[in-house]
């Protein structure tokens, strides 16, 4: 099957055509082009001669690959990636349509890179194995999560875990989903997140088959406290046990003390009180001393020092508004690029001599773009970008800037309003290259094309 991309006046298109596509029309075709569902997205079919195409829209929103090239998944973006899907399967078999037909490649599952809402695409016809396309689906968000993000990663893995039993269904994922959406919420008790959790495999500490990867650790060890009725470490309950006991002997021979005097102990041969209240005194010092100390876990759970702990160093809790964590990836971007710099190379692309390509703007207001590594990514979504142009005509995600054989060029990421190169329009993902004093166009906004020391 073949994917091309389209563009139809402001609208982009991704275009399927092959053997695999049927020409007859189908009641699956038709369902498909006479409703707009929920979670697909939206769908035609487009006759040439003989062959037929499908066509559907995808303008506004990026392929889940495209958008994880940049970023990292969190806990609340995988659950609500994987209830729309669910949410999707279920709305599917209401119109009495085949989940088979359900492509859940990376490059065919669209996302909104803001909300990460995403829509999937179905196929009238196609078959697939689609438990096997889900267990695949699911490992690729786990790998592109965040693994400082302890919610994220435990999410990940139980759905992907769940995906590998044998004879899973939807119905044991969305389980699987609430769990984890009930141990997130910080509503829950205690006990009803302890009882949850009770029969829970341990986690990985990296996803499987990625280098590094040990069966058994756990990326995330919870402070969790000892459970009611569990054996205490013996050292402990001896001192407790001597303390109790040096107390009921203090209390025994004051009360003998009092009502005998010192003539009635002096025949059972005891210590004086003193004796055995110093004892315990010091006993109950000594194990205070050694006890654990609880403290807040960052799930909001209490959690033992000891052999409960967890190192300070184990846990990076990522900012909790949207604003901080965008100010803190950019920093850490931005360290990364300056000791890429430093060395020669860039951890995010490869690394142009001397100023790269610069695009100088047609409006003076506008600041000159400076492309130092490839692929550089423009737009005017903050995090998702190299290079913010916040214009109104600019999608979130733009154009991106490559470099092939000392030679660049730009690809349109289907943008609404289009990306021209000397005032041709490009297709919805169209790669053209770029030669030094070339127009290029990002919507409305006009930059003139500039090699640094990279001469063509």
């Amino acid at each position: 099957m073949e994917i091309v991309y389209q563009r139809e006046l402001s609208s982009n298109y991704m275009v399927l055509r092959g053997p695999e596509i049927s020409a007859a029309p189908g009641f699956e075709c038709q369902m498909l082009a006479d409703n707009e569902i929920e979670g697909l997205l939206r769908f035609r079919v487009r006759r040439t001669g003989t062959s037929v195409e499908f066509c559907y829209e995808i303008t506004s929103r990026q392929p889940l690959s495209r958008i994880l090239m940049n970023r990292k998944l969190r806990g609340e973006d995988i659950r609500r990636i994987v209830r729309g899907l669910l949410r999707t399967v279920g709305t599917v078999q209401d119109y009495l349509l085949d989940e088979r037909g359900i492509l859940l490649s990376p490059d065919c599952v669209y996302a909104d890179p803001d909300t990460m809402e995403a829509q999937f695409c179905m196929v009238p016809g196609y078959q697939a194995d689609f438990c096997e396309d889900l267990t695949a689906f699911l490992k690729f968000l786990l790998e592109k999560t965040d693994h400082q993000d302890a919610d994220g990663i435990m999410t990940a893995y139980h759905l992907y875990e769940e995906s590998r039993r044998e004879n899973y269904g939807m119905a044991d994922l969305t389980r699987c989903l609430e769990q984890q959406e009930a141990r997130a919420s910080p509503a829950v008790p205690e006990e009803e997140w302890q009882g949850m959790e009770a029969d829970e495999p341990v986690l990985p500490k990296r996803p499987p088959d990625e280098p590094g990867y040990r069966t058994g650790e756990s990326p995330v060890r919870e402070m969790v406290p000892p459970e009611k009725g569990k054996e205490r470490p013996a050292g402990r309950s001896l001192r407790k046990v001597l303390a109790k006991g040096a107390l009921v002997l203090t209390a025994a021979e004051i009360l003998i003390w009092y009502l005998r005097g010192l003539r009635g102990l002096m025949p059972l041969g005891l210590l004086p009180p003193v004796f055995y209240a110093g004892f315990a005194a010091l006993t109950i010092l000594k194990s205070r001393g050694s006890m654990p100390e609880y403290r807040e876990s960052p799930s909001g759970r209490t959690g033992r020092a000891g052999r409960y702990a967890v190192p300070e160093e184990d846990w990076k809790i990522q900012p909790v508004t949207p604003k901080e964590e965008a100010r803190r990836t950019e920093e850490r971007r931005m360290r990364q690029m300056e000791q890429s710099f430093a060395e020669g190379t860039v951890v995010l692309g490869r690394t142009c001599e001397g100023a790269g390509l610069i695009l100088e703007p047609e409006k003076r207001s506008l600041e000159p773009i400076h492309v130092g590594y490839t692929p550089f990514v423009l737009g005017k979504h903050p995090e998702l970008t190299d290079f913010c142009v916040r214009e109104e005509t600019v999608s979130r995600m733009h154009a991106r800037i490559d470099l092939e054989q000392d030679r660049y060029s730009v690809t349109d990421l289907n943008s609404t309003n289009g990306t021209r190169v000397n005032g041709r329009m490009l297709a919805a993902n169209e790669t053209a290259e770029l030669a030094d004093g070339d127009f290029l166009e990002l919507g409305d906004t006009g930059y003139r094309v500039r090699y640094g020391n990279r001469r063509g």
